[in-house]
């Protein structure tokens, strides 16, 4: 079933909308005159990328939404079925067996709810609020729209593991981090139109589905509601975090007062993210598929390649920086008389397997015995080891410190504050 808004005027701060018509079928035409006031909201809520790249998407939904554009406002409800979203720089198509709309760029349509909120299915996954998508010839995004606390819920469970009582705390500070980094890139948007991404571009949200909005999910949330790290009570941190650092945080020589400025363990015995299952990892790569890592990262063409394989080749591993913390900044690719220079994330898409990174830049490399092409990589920790360790605070967590003396532990220059009391 769809309906038909034709928008005709507005008046001061309240827009007078007019024609409301039920398209069904042959149905008779009703119409109506509603009055809709125009609310300011409180406070502006988060802009989450679901989508950048042109595609074909699914979008579902169980209770009437409206699709409002410039020029109307349709409402469909459920017999319209699963929509296929076609989204494009240059246009964008909304079809299901019953409807077709097709918007010329530069298109703005968005989708929210007439009544009471639900979850609209963006590619099979659930998300509460509104979604927005747009289109300006250059660029398309599918963009969700809903409150920050609410946005932590999709976070949480997708960043840190969330069904154990014991891991509460950790889930707490895990909760000011996230909204600190959301407050954050609120200010320093990734894009007119987005503030951040919904994956590791950023921080993950995933589908609020119920067995992830777990107790405690709620209870960190909740419990630790506006709370955020800031720089001397003046602006909001820029901080960082990731899953395992392996023992020992990454180490940055940044200007004084750098707000992502991280501190390696002051105890080399402190060691709380042993418990991850990547605290301590081990790799054999083949030089054949280093080969086709090089090609995928654009250092050498498909024919290069092919012909190294047809001749047969050698292939030397070194690394020539490090960091203070030990991990690797610069590496040397070397294939018979031509040396590669690849450097710091590329390093581990380089020696990575099948398509995925390497755990982490932390890492050894020693050739397998009696192989010239075959290489160990005896690695430790998973991410960039930058700011807090997730499973570190977990570890913290399963030894009794609580939410504050984690954060403390890895933000040590940084102060808990409310978001409002910030300027």
């Amino acid at each position: 079933m769809l309906y038909y808004w034709i928008r005709r005027r507005k008046i001061g701060s309240v827009g007078i909308v007019g024609l409301l018509i039920l398209l069904s079928g042959c149905a008779g035409l009703k119409k109506t005159v509603q009055l809709v006031p125009v609310v300011p909201s409180v406070q502006r809520p988060i802009r989450v990328a679901l989508a950048t790249q042109p595609g074909s998407y699914t979008l579902k939904f169980t209770t009437p939404v409206k699709i409002r554009v410039e020029e109307a406002i349709y409402i469909f409800d459920a017999s319209v079925g699963p929509l296929t979203v076609q989204l494009d720089p240059k246009f964008l198509e909304l079809r299901s067996p019953k409807r077709y709309l097709r918007f010329p760029a530069p298109y703005h349509v968005r989708f929210s709810w007439v009544m009471a909120e639900d979850r609209i299915q963006w590619d099979g996954k659930a998300y509460p609020g509104n979604l927005e998508l747009l289109g300006d010839e250059t660029d398309c995004a599918a963009v969700l729209q809903l409150p920050v606390e609410r946005y932590l819920q999709g976070v949480l469970p997708a960043e840190m593991p969330s069904h154990q009582a014991e891991y509460l705390d950790a889930l707490k500070a895990q909760a000011v981090a996230a909204r600190t980094y959301a407050y954050w890139r609120m200010e320093h948007p990734r894009h007119r139109w987005f503030d951040l991404f919904s994956d590791v571009k950023d921080q993950v949200m995933g589908a609020f589905d119920d067995q992830r909005q777990t107790k405690w999910v709620q209870q960190a949330v909740q419990q630790t509601a506006g709370m955020v790290l800031s720089t001397g009570q003046t602006a909001v941190a820029a901080v960082q975090y990731h899953s395992t650092c392996g023992g020992v945080f990454e180490i940055k020589t940044l200007p004084p007062g750098d707000s992502i400025r991280t501190y390696r363990d002051g105890d080399a015995s402190l060691e709380y993210c042993r418990i991850s299952p990547l605290y301590r990892w081990v790799r054999i790569v083949q030089a054949e598929a280093l080969l086709e890592n090089l090609v995928r990262s654009g250092f050498i063409s498909r024919q290069q390649a092919r012909e190294l394989q047809d001749k047969g080749f050698t292939m030397r591993l070194t690394v020539l920086q490090r960091d203070a913390s030990g991990r690797a900044e610069q590496l040397r690719i070397s294939i018979g008389d031509t040396d590669y220079a690849v450097a710091g994330f590329k390093i581990r898409a380089i020696l990575g397997e099948e398509g995925a990174p390497l755990p982490s830049n932390y890492f050894f490399l020693l050739p397998r015995p009696g192989s010239q092409n075959q290489f160990y990589i005896f690695g430790a920790g998973f991410g960039h080891g930058k700011g807090m360790c997730q499973w570190g605070a977990i570890g913290q967590a399963l030894e009794g410190r609580n939410w504050e003396q984690i954060l403390k532990f890895y933000y040590p220059m940084f102060t808990l504050t409310q978001r409002d009391a910030l300027p």
